[in-house]
C-alpha cells in the first residue's frame, strides 16, 4: 500500500489526461532520456512493470518491449487507481460514521 501511495503520489498527474495522452507518455520517455531529474518516477514505473532495471540499463531494446508491456498494463494500473479511489472514499465515510457515532 505504501509502494502504491508512492506511485500515486509521484506520478502527481489525472488519469483522464493519462488515458487520453499517450503522447504525453512517449515524451516523458523522452525527457527521462535528457535528464536524472525523473529517474524516480520512470523507477516506479519499472518496478510497476515487474522488469529488471539492470535488464534495461544494459538493453535499449528490452525498453522498447517493457514500453509494450506498460502499454499492456495501463488497464490494470487504472483498475488500481479506480480500486484505490473507491477504497479510500469508504475510509472516509467510515471514519465519518466513527466520528457520528461518538
Amino acid at each position: 500500500m505504501l509502494y502504491y501511495d508512492i506511485k500515486i503520489l509521484f506520478c502527481n498527474t489525472s488519469i483522464l489526461h493519462y488515458e487520453n495522452t499517450i503522447d504525453a507518455y512517449d515524451t516523458t520517455m523522452l525527457y527521462y532520456d535528457t535528464t536524472d531529474i525523473t529517474m524516480l518516477y520512470y523507477d516506479i514505473k519499472i518496478l510497476f512493470c515487474n522488469t529488471s532495471i539492470l535488464h534495461y540499463e544494459n538493453t535499449v531494446d528490452a525498453f522498447d518491449t517493457t514500453m509494450l508491456y506498460y502499454d499492456t498494463t495501463v488497464l490494470h494500473y487504472d483498475i488500481l487507481i479506480l480500486h484505490y479511489d473507491i477504497k479510500l472514499c469508504f475510509d472516509i465515510k467510515m471514519l465519518h460514521y466513527d466520528i457520528i457515532n461518538l
